[in-house]
């Protein structure tokens, strides 16, 4: 073999070894949290691209687990705010984000620890300078510490009814969705404390689900809450995830898919979101009220993305965007 052609044959088998050089993304969190979403149907589909999805145990220490391009991770379910040190799991993975930036980490955990809590969400949200092209709204709200008489005509002083009462803590328990819709001073006597007391908006029963994967988007229009009218008596408690309750607030589940999206103005919306909450996996829900004004009524970190097409191909070519790499 004359040099020219073992220099032909080495390029030739190292380009085959650098493409056969799999990828490798760790996921963290309790199983049963992926399973939820058919996330093994995502490491079959991963595993044809030359992407490995790798299960990280977080009782061992993740440097003896082999190297990660990119970490994506489920712990809001033992996450208590910004304190990172609260279980040993947690601080173990935050650990690692911080003396390993050469890993990608979806998401940053003191970003996601923002909209954990509804008064900083809140206030992150109030914050954002928008273009007078596509301005968003916050409904006015106040924090609630004692929902005795004295405090309420207090908290509300600068705010209007209709109000809706939501827990501060806005995790994933129970009782972060169990929330009241009042009226009146008087029917907030005894809510639990503390609880974010927020204007009610009234968009004609429909509210927009706008799910983002980096720049990829998905957006649905779904029924949602009535209109309360002047002067109108309310008093309704209600669990927002069970929004086809007969209780008198909800409206009825209907076909909505004719309904005109502004698919433009949500993009622009979630990019500057992505960029202000410093998240790339975020859920958000907008309401548009009758002079066409948009209002931002929440946000969430990895939203369960449930019925979107083609929703794994999207989540790897999220992926080999994050890192570089080129789209499947």
């Amino acid at each position: 073999m004359n040099i020219y052609s073992f220099k032909n044959f080495a390029f030739y088998h190292i380009f085959r070894v650098l493409k056969m050089t799999r990828i490798r993304i760790g996921y963290c969190g309790p199983p049963e949290k992926w399973d939820r979403m058919k996330w093994n149907d995502f490491i079959n589909y991963a595993k044809d691209k030359n992407v490995d999805l790798v299960w990280i145990d977080l009782d061992k220490p993740i440097e003896e687990q082999g190297e990660f391009r990119l970490i994506i991770q489920k712990m809001t379910y033992i996450m208590q705010g910004h304190d990172m040190t609260v279980n040993p799991q947690l601080h173990r993975l935050y650990n690692y984000s911080k003396t390993h930036p050469e890993v990608r980490f979806i998401d940053d955990f003191d970003a996601v620890a923002v909209t954990m809590d509804r008064e900083e969400l809140n206030a992150a949200l109030e914050s954002i300078s928008w273009p007078d092209s596509c301005k968003v709204n916050v409904p006015q709200a106040k924090l609630l510490l004692n929902s005795d008489a004295h405090s309420i005509n207090d908290a509300i002083k600068n705010l209007h009814f209709p109000l809706l009462a939501k827990p501060k803590g806005a995790a994933s328990s129970t009782a972060a969705h169990l929330m009241k819709l009042a009226t009146k001073p008087e029917q907030l006597v005894g809510v639990p404390t503390p609880t974010m007391l927020q204007e009610y908006i009234n968009h004609d029963g429909v509210v927009y689900k706008i799910y983002a994967l980096g720049d990829i988007i998905e957006v649905g229009a779904r029924p949602s809450s009535r209109n309360i009218e002047d002067g109108e008596c309310v008093d309704i408690d209600f669990d927002s995830q069970k929004m086809t309750e007969k209780n008198g607030f909800w409206t009825e589940q209907r076909d909505l898919s004719n309904v005109e999206i502004p698919l433009d103005d949500f993009k622009t919306m979630s990019a500057i979101l992505r960029k202000a909450m410093k998240m790339e996996l975020i859920g958000f829900d907008i309401l548009i009220d009758s002079q066409k004004r948009y209002w931002i009524v929440d946000l969430n970190y990895f939203p369960g993305y449930k019925n979107i097409q083609n929703l794994w191909e999207k989540f790897l070519n999220f992926f080999m965007k994050e890192i570089g790499e080129p789209t499947q």
